[in-house]
C-alpha cells in the first residue's frame, strides 16, 4: 500500500455526491467535476496504514480494500449502497450511529454487502440487505476461505422478499469467525409464498467464540418438513468451538417450517456450550416442530446455557413436538444447562432431550429439565443409547416442573424470585447453578422491589421512578397521571404499549427492544401515545396482513412525542402501508433512526415514515427519517416511498437531520414506484425547511426532494433528487410544486439523473402553483438554462430584483439581485458552498463540503489572496474562491459509562461535540471500568491496547471515574516524578499520572480530565480535589461539572432534569455537557 500522503478532494460518489476524508492525509483542493470525481476507492487507496477513512456523504460505488491495506472505515452516519470487498485488514465503525450499508438487489446469484478475504472487524455499524429477485442469494457478510471476521457490535439485517434465501454471515470452508460478542445478526424470509430455509449464520468454517449479541432467523414462508428457520447452521466440516453467551433464536410463523436455534448437521462439530440462550419457536400455524438444537453431528460438551423449544400456536393440525435437544448424533457429555420444552398445541409432545436411531448416544451428569406435557423429560428411542454418569439419575419434578440430574443422596434448591436453581451432592457441596426458564417472580423492578408484570410495577411507581424490565415479557399500559421511565434493560417486550400519562422509554444495556407482529385488520400500532412520550430505545413492528396498518407510534390528538435517539422500525409484508410515526399531535425528532420498509414484491404499498395528519405539528432537528418501498404497482395505482407526508392542516419544520426516501426494484420492467423526501399533500398543510437534508432516490421511476401543495418555505438546507435506472423518462426535481405557493429564500437544490431521458430541475412550478424566489443555489446535471427553476405552466416570481446568475461553476446557478455579492466556493470545479451578501449583510449561505474532518481554513482568490470566513462579508464584488482545507482536530475520549452514554443508548456528550464542532472524535469507553490498571478493560489497558499510537491527536479527554470510588480502588499518592516508566498505574492517582505522561510522550497532545455532573460522594469529592493538585504538577485542563467551574451553575431542579440516575446523564444532560465541552474546546 502507498503510505505517502496523497492529494484528495471532497468527492462526489457515483451521482449522489459522496465525500470521504482521511484522518491523516493532507487535503488541499484539486480539480473535480460534478458527475465524475475522486471517490471512496481513491480515499481508501490513499489512506495510511492504521488511518481512518470517514464518509461525509452517501456512496453508491463498489469499493475494494487492497491486500496490504490496514484501515478503519467510519460510516459517520452515512450509507454505502454497493458491495465492499476487503482483501486487507479492515475495521468498520460508525461514529454517529445512523450510518449503514444499505443494499437492495434483484440480481441472480450471490449479492453481499461485504465480501471479506482478509481480516475484518465489525464494530458498531449497520448492514441492511434486501434480496428481491427470484434467485437473489443476499448476504450481509461473505467470509471466504482463509479470511477472519470479528463481530463486536452493530446490526446486520438480511431480508429475502423475493424467491430465494440469504444469510447475515456466510462463513465458507476455511473461513474463521473469531468472535461474536455483541450486536444483532438477523436473517428473514419475508415472502409468505416460498418454500425455503432461513439461515442467519451459514457456517462451513470455524466459529471460535460466541460471547454475546443476538442471532435471529425468521421464516415467514410456507414450506414443508424440509424447510426451517435456524440461527446457526453448522454444516459438514463446520466447527463451533465455544458458545458461552448471547442469544440464538430461530422462529417460524407460517406454514410448516421447523424452527431451530442450531442445526448441527452430519459432520459438524460443536466443542462446548457453556452459556447463552438457544431458542427455537414455532409461532403460528402449521404442523411442524421446534427444536432448541437439532444435532446430527458431534457435540462434545454442554455445561451451561438455556436450550429452549416452544410451540406457541394452538393449532390442532398434526402432532408437532417441542424438543430442546433433538439428538440424532453424538453428545459426549451434558454436565449442566437448562433444557426447556413447552407447547400450546393440543397435539404432539414435549421432550427436554430425545436421542434416537442406531449409533447415536448421549451421556448425562447434570442439567435442569422441563417439559410442558407429561413426564418424559429425557426420551431414548432404541437402539440409541442414553447413559447417566455413575450414581447419577433424574430427580422427580419440582413444584415448578423441573427435574435435575443429581448423584445419589444429592438435592436441588430453587429460588423462584430469582428464577434460579442449584444442585448439591450428598455432602452438601454445590455442583451446578441454573438459570431457569419461565420461573421468575419479577418481570420488572423499581429499585430492589420486584413485580410480576410491568403493569404492576407502573401501578406502584411514584412520579419520576424508573421501572426496570428484568426479563423478556409482554406489553404494558401507563395510566393517566403516572410519570415513569421504563428501562428495557436489554430485554424484549412483546406486544402493545399504551401511554396515557408521562412515559420515557430507554434501554440502558442497548440490546433490548419493543416488538410486535400483527395481522390485524386496519391500524394496530406498536405504541399508542395519548400523553407525553420520550423515545430513546429500539422497537420494531411487522405488519403481516394485507389490510394491516402496522405503525410504530400513533401519536394522537393532544399527545406530545419526542424522539431523542434509538431505532424505531415499521415493516410491511402485506399489501397495506405502514408508518413509523402517525402524528396527529406534536412530534419532535432530535436524533435516532426512524425507518419504514415495504417488502411485498408482488404488490407495492405506499410506505411513509412519518405521516403528519390532521392538525399535527412535526419538527425535525436531527436524526434520520428513512422510507424504502419495493414492489410492483397494483393496476394503475401510483405507489411511492415517502420520508414525511403532511395532510390536513398539519405542519412540518425541518431544521436539521436527514429525511430520505428510496424506491427500489423488484421487477424493473413492471415497477412504478416514486420517491418523495417530503410530500406536502394537502392544500392546507405547510412545510418549512431551514436546514438538514431532504433526499429522494429512485431506482425505477421519478424522484422529487419535495412534492409540494399548500405552502412550502425553504430558507436553507439541502434538497435533492437522484435516479439510477434506464426505465422510461423520469423527471428528477428538487422541489416540484403542483399547487399552492412556495417561498424560496435560500437552500441548495440539486437534481441528478443517470437516465438518458427525462429532465433534471432544481424547482418546477406546475400549473396552478406559484413559486416566489429570492434566494437559493440550484445545481442540475442535464443542463438546460430554463430548468434550474422551471415554470412548467405555473408561475415563477423573482422577488427583490432577483434573477438566476452564473459564476464559474457550469452546473450551478444562484438567485441574487444584480448588485448582490455572490461568493462562490469551489473545490476544484465542484460546488462547495456559497455566501450571498446584500449591503454587506448575509442574504443566504450554504456550505456543502465543510464537514467530516475537513475544515475550511481559508479561501483563495484568483490573485492568490487568502481570505478567512469573516473576510467574505467585506467583499464588494462577486468572486469565485477555492476552498483551502486543513485537517480537523482529533479528540480521543477515554472513559467508562458516562463517556459511553450508558443511559442514552450509547450516545453521549461525545456525539454532541461531533455535531457541534468540525472535528474527529474517537470514543474508547467501557461501562463499569476504572482508571486504575486492574484488568484488561481498565482505562490504562484500553489506552495502551486500543488507541492508535501513531495517530495525530490534538487532545485526550479523560473521565474522572466514579468506579474507582465505588469499587474501593486504592487511591495511592501523587508521585514526585514525570518519568513514565517510574509511575505506578495500579492506583487511581498513579493511573491518572500514567495516562497524562503516556499521552504527552506518545502523542505530544493536550490532556483534559472532566468530572461527573452529579455524584454525591465524599470520596469522589476528595478525588476531585486531588485532580486539581495533579493539574498544578502536569498543567492539564479540567472541565469541572462537579463544581461548575467556568460554567453556569445548575439549580437542583434543572440538574435533576438532566440526570437519568445519580451518576448518568440523560439525553438533555448530554446536550448540556456537549455544549460546555464545545465552548471549552473552541477556545
Amino acid at each position: 500500500m502507498n503510505t505517502k500522503n496523497k492529494v484528495l478532494s471532497l468527492s462526489l460518489c457515483a451521482a449522489f455526491g459522496a465525500a470521504f476524508v482521511l484522518s491523516s492525509a493532507v487535503l488541499p483542493s484539486v480539480p473535480a467535476v460534478f458527475a465524475e470525481t475522486n471517490s471512496l476507492q481513491t480515499a481508501i487507496d490513499g489512506a495510511q496504514s492504521g488511518g481512518t477513512v470517514k464518509l461525509t456523504e452517501n456512496c453508491a460505488e463498489a469499493v475494494t480494500v487492497a491486500q496490504d491495506d490496514n484501515i478503519v472505515l467510519d460510516l459517520n452516519g452515512f450509507e454505502i449502497s454497493a458491495t465492499l470487498t476487503n482483501n486487507g485488514t479492515l475495521k468498520i465503525v460508525d461514529s454517529v450511529g445512523t450510518g449503514a450499508f444499505r443494499l437492495t438487489s434483484n440480481t441472480s446469484g450471490v449479492v453481499s454487502a461485504i465480501v471479506n478475504n482478509g481480516g475484518l472487524t465489525f464494530d458498531g455499524a449497520t448492514v441492511e440487505a434486501t434480496g428481491t429477485g427470484n434467485q437473489t442469494d443476499i448476504r450481509g457478510i461473505t467470509n471466504n476461505s482463509d479470511a477472519a471476521v470479528s463481530f463486536l457490535s452493530g446490526d446486520i439485517s438480511v431480508i429475502s422478499s423475493g424467491g430465494y434465501f440469504g444469510n447475515a454471515i456466510f462463513n465458507a470452508a476455511g473461513g474463521t469467525v473469531e468472535e461474536i460478542s455483541g450486536g444483532t445478526l438477523t436473517s428473514q424470509i419475508s415472502n409468505t409464498n416460498v418454500k425455503l430455509n432461513s439461515v442467519a449464520i451459514n457456517n462451513s468454517g470455524t466459529i471460535k467464540d460466541i460471547l454475546g449479541g443476538k442471532i435471529t432467523s425468521e421464516n415467514n414462508g410456507n414450506g414443508g418438513t424440509g424447510n426451517y428457520a435456524v440461527a446457526i447452521r453448522n454444516n459438514n466440516g463446520g466447527v463451533i468451538e465455544s458458545i458461552s453467551g448471547g442469544e440464538l433464536y430461530g422462529c417460524t410463523d407460517n406454514g410448516s417450517e421447523v424452527a431451530y436455534a442450531i442445526f448441527n448437521q452430519s459432520g459438524g462439530t460443536i466443542k462446548k456450550i457453556s452459556g447463552g440462550k438457544l431458542t427455537g419457536e414455532k409461532k403460528e400455524g402449521g404442523i411442524e416442530w421446534a427444536f432448541g438444537i437439532r444435532n446430527e453431528g458431534n457435540i462434545q460438551l454442554i455445561s451451561g446455557g438455556q436450550i429452549v423449544a416452544r410451540i406457541s400456536h394452538t393449532s390442532s393440525s398434526g402432532g408437532p413436538n417441542a424438543i430442546a435437544l433433538c439428538n440424532d448424533g453424538t453428545v459426549g457429555n451434558v454436565t449442566g444447562g437448562t433444557f426447556f420444552a413447552a407447547s400450546s398445541s393440543v397435539n404432539g409432545g414435549t421432550y427436554a432431550i430425545r436421542t434416537r436411531a442406531e449409533g447415536h448416544s448421549i451421556t448425562i451428569s447434570g442439567g435442569a429439565y422441563y417439559v410442558g406435557k407429561g413426564t418424559e423429560f429425557i426420551r431414548n428411542e432404541s437402539p440409541a443409547v442414553t447413559n447417566y454418569a455413575q450414581r447419577y439419575s433424574l430427580s422427580a419434578a419440582s413444584r415448578n416442573g423441573y427435574a435435575y440430574a443429581i448423584p445419589d443422596g444429592g438435592r436441588y434448591e430453587e429460588n423462584v424470585e430469582a428464577g434460579t436453581a442449584a444442585t448439591y451432592d450428598a455432602s452438601g457441596e454445590q455442583l451446578k447453578e441454573y438459570v431457569l426458564v419461565d420461573v421468575n417472580g419479577s418481570a420488572a423492578s423499581i429499585g430492589s422491589d420486584g413485580y410480576a408484570t410491568i403493569d404492576q410495577a407502573i401501578a406502584a411507581a411514584e412520579a419520576g421512578d424508573t421501572v426496570t424490565v428484568e426479563r423478556d415479557t409482554t406489553g404494558f399500559t401507563v395510566p393517566e397521571g403516572k410519570d415513569v421511565t421504563v428501562d428495557l434493560n436489554g430485554c424484549e417486550v412483546t406486544g402493545s404499549v399504551v401511554n396515557n400519562g408521562k412515559l420515557k422509554i430507554v434501554d440502558s444495556v442497548g440490546t433490548g427492544r419493543l416488538y410486535k407482529s400483527t395481522s390485524a385488520e386496519g391500524p394496530d400500532p406498536l405504541i399508542t401515545n395519548n400523553g407525553t412520550l420520550v423515545w430513546n430505545a429500539a422497537g420494531r413492528i411487522d405488519g403481516k396482513g394485507n389490510s394491516t396498518q402496522a405503525n410504530g407510534i400513533d401519536n394522537n390528538v393532544g399527545a406530545v412525542l419526542t424522539v431523542e435517539g434509538g431505532l424505531l422500525r415499521s415493516f410491511s409484508f402485506g399489501t397495506c402501508w405502514s408508518h413509523t410515526i402517525v402524528n396527529d399531535g406534536t412530534a419532535t425528532v432530535n436524533g435516532g433512526m426512524l425507518e419504514t420498509m415495504a417488502f411485498n414484491a408482488g404488490n407495492a404499498s405506499n410506505i411513509i415514515c412519518i405521516s403528519n395528519a390532521g392538525s399535527g405539528v412535526c419538527t425535525i432537528n436531527g436524526g434520520t427519517v428513512y422510507a424504502q418501498s419495493t414492489g410492483i404497482k397494483a393496476g394503475d395505482l401510483e405507489r411511492s416511498a415517502t420520508g414525511v407526508r403532511t395532510q390536513g392542516t398539519s405542519s412540518l419544520t425541518v431544521n436539521g437531520g436527514t429525511v430520505r426516501a428510496v424506491s427500489t426494484v423488484a421487477d424493473s420492467n413492471q415497477a412504478v414506484l416514486e420517491a418523495f423526501g417530503i410530500n406536502n399533500e394537502a392544500t392546507g398543510s405547510s412545510v418549512t425547511v431551514n436546514g438538514g437534508s431532504v433526499e429522494a432516490v429512485a431506482y425505477n421511476d421519478f424522484a422529487f426532494g419535495i412534492r409540494g401543495a399548500g405552502t412550502v418555505t425553504v430558507t436553507g438546507g439541502k434538497i435533492s433528487a437522484y435516479a439510477d435506472h434506464e426505465r422510461g423518462a423520469p423527471n428528477l426535481i428538487g422541489l416540484a410544486m403542483f399547487s399552492g405557493t412556495a417561498n424560496v429564500s435560500g437552500g441548495y437544490f440539486k437534481a441528478y439523473s443517470l437516465t438518458p431521458k427525462g429532465i433534471t430541475a432544481g424547482i418546477r412550478a406546475n400549473v396552478g402553483s406559484t413559486v416566489n424566489v429570492s434566494g437559493g443555489a440550484f445545481e442540475i446535471n442535464k443542463l438546460a438554462e430554463t430548468n434550474f427553476v422551471l415554470a412548467n405552466d405555473g408561475t415563477v416570481n423573482y422577488e427583490d430584483q432577483t434573477s438566476l446568475r452564473k459564476m464559474q461553476a457550469e452546473t450551478v446557478r444562484y438567485a441574487a439581485a444584480e448588485n448582490d455579492v455572490i461568493v462562490e466556493q469551489l473545490d476544484g470545479t465542484a460546488f462547495a458552498g456559497v455566501d450571498v451578501l446584500r449591503g454587506g449583510e448575509a442574504l443566504y449561505s450554504y456550505h456543502a463540503a465543510v464537514n467530516g474532518n475537513r475544515v475550511a481554513d481559508g479561501y483563495a482568490m484568483e490573485d492568490g489572496t487568502i481570505l478567512k470566513q469573516e473576510d467574505l462579508a467585506a467583499l464588494t464584488q462577486s468572486a469565485t474562491v477555492q476552498v483551502n482545507y486543513t485537517d480537523a482536530p482529533v479528540y480521543y475520549f477515554l472513559g467508562s459509562s458516562v463517556t459511553y452514554g450508558h443511559a442514552n443508548n450509547g450516545s453521549s456528550f461525545v456525539n454532541e461535540i461531533q455535531n457541534l464542532l468540525r472535528c474527529v472524535c474517537v470514543k474508547e469507553a467501557v461501562s463499569g471500568t476504572t482508571l486504575a490498571n486492574n484488568g484488561s478493560n481498565s482505562y490504562v489497558a484500553r489506552m495502551l491496547g486500543n488507541l492508535d499510537k501513531n495517530a495525530k491527536v490534538d487532545t485526550l479527554i479523560v473521565q474522572l471515574s466514579t468506579n474507582d470510588v465505588s469499587q474501593n480502588v486504592a487511591r495511592g499518592a501523587i508521585s514526585d516524578t514525570k518519568n513514565l516508566e517510574d509511575i505506578d498505574n495500579i492506583t487511581t492517582l498513579g493511573a491518572i499520572e500514567y495516562i497524562i505522561a503516556y499521552a504527552k510522550k506518545t502523542w505530544d497532545c493536550k490532556v483534559v480530565f472532566y468530572t461527573n455532573p452529579d455524584y454525591n460522594n465524599v470520596q469522589y469529592e476528595s478525588l476531585v480535589k486531588d485532580l486539581y493538585e495533579i493539574q498544578e504538577k502536569w498543567g492539564i485542563g479540567i472541565v469541572d461539572f462537579y463544581y461548575y467551574v467556568d460554567m453556569d451553575r445548575l439549580d437542583a431542579q434543572t440538574l435533576a432534569s438532566y440526570m437519568a440516575d445519580a451518576i448518568h446523564p440523560n439525553a438533555k444532560g448530554y446536550r448540556w455537557m456537549g455544549e460546555v465541552f464545545a465552548q471549552y474546546l473552541s477556545k
